[in-house]
């Protein structure tokens, strides 16, 4: 732990010197000074997350709703799991994959009829 503390502090010394060599970023470097080189990486990430976010939500979701309908009504066995389920069930997977469930079983019956010939 004493190597990441010693790390922080001399990548905030070096980015605080780079940035002070510029006029224009003297208050922003006495800003990072001020609450660290973390907590503004954090900021960043914050805001980041949340203008991803934001065009998910209201670009890329409404583009990919059709399919999504399409795919439940095609396959009964698809479905998107939640977090939690995928974490204590990581084999629930394959149930995102369209007709995939249908295929496995088919090729399984399928191939042991062939092995029973």
């Amino acid at each position: 732990m004493k190597i990441i503390d010693w790390f922080w502090k001399v990548l905030t010394l070096i980015i605080i010197g780079l940035l002070m060599l510029n006029p224009e970023f003297i208050v922003m470097s006495a800003f990072i000074d001020a609450v660290g080189l973390e907590m503004f990486s954090l900021l960043i990430e914050v805001q980041i997350i949340s203008v991803v976010g934001f065009y998910f939500h209201n670009w890329i979701k409404p583009v990919l709703m059709p399919f999504y309908n399409y795919f439940k009504k095609i396959d009964p066995y698809f479905f998107i799991p939640t977090r939690p389920v995928i974490n204590e069930f990581p084999l629930i997977l394959c149930h995102i994959i369209p007709g995939f469930i249908v295929l496995a079983v088919g090729e399984s019956l399928i191939s042991t009829e062939i092995d029973l010939v």
